[in-house]
């Protein structure tokens, strides 16, 4: 019982998190700003509204999941993935608009290639007992890049963004710890 209280807060800090993440990047982001005032979207811009497309989309597949659970659902799969895979198009857009390849970027979309995998297999593996230790170690490592991610990125920004950030490095910590409490309580790690 204690650890389905731990996931509806988790899942809730979850929507909260990549709303306020949205919320400051529609805000305080010149860029993103300047898409939405004067309608300015070219190809240069693209990743910003790719990045607040994929944190909204996020918000949503949360509430999915506690408001009205539909965790494990086709429905939950399709649009988590189509969230992660937008943040992925938008870290390529970026890179491209600056010609330059970081391992931060690798990182995160590594990441969110991880994430696409853990939607689909939270669908596809009804029961987790039958997961393989494969299967557990790609999701974790996940949890852990986004994580480090997160932190990395709240820790070079400057502006309130940064707050957003650290919130969404929280969701990823808090996922990493749950999949431990899983793990210890009915030895076998899960998230679902």
């Amino acid at each position: 019982m204690k650890i389905f209280i731990f996931e509806v807060i988790l899942f809730l800090f979850n929507f909260i998190s990549h709303l306020t993440l949205f919320i400051l990047n529609l805000l305080y982001n010149k860029s993103t700003l300047n898409i939405i005032c004067n309608k300015n979207l070219n190809f240069y811009n693209y990743d910003k509204l790719l990045f607040l497309m994929g944190h909204i989309l996020i918000s949503f597949v949360m509430l999915f999941r506690i408001g009205i659970n539909l965790s494990g659902t086709i429905i939950v799969s399709i649009v988590g993935s189509i969230a992660h895979s937008l943040l992925f198009l938008s870290n390529l857009f970026t890179m491209l608009n600056s010609y330059k390849i970081s391992l931060i970027d690798i990182i995160f979309m590594v990441g969110q290639i991880g994430m696409i995998y853990t939607y689909c297999i939270e669908h596809i593996i009804e029961d987790v007992t039958l997961m393989t230790i494969n299967e557990k170690i790609k999701i974790i490592t996940t949890f852990v890049i986004l994580a480090l991610y997160y932190f990395y990125s709240f820790c070079k920004t400057n502006s309130i963004i940064k707050y957003g950030k650290l919130l969404v490095f929280l969701v990823y910590f808090g996922l990493i710890l749950l999949f431990y409490f899983h793990y210890k309580k009915y030895n076998y790690i899960s998230i679902f």
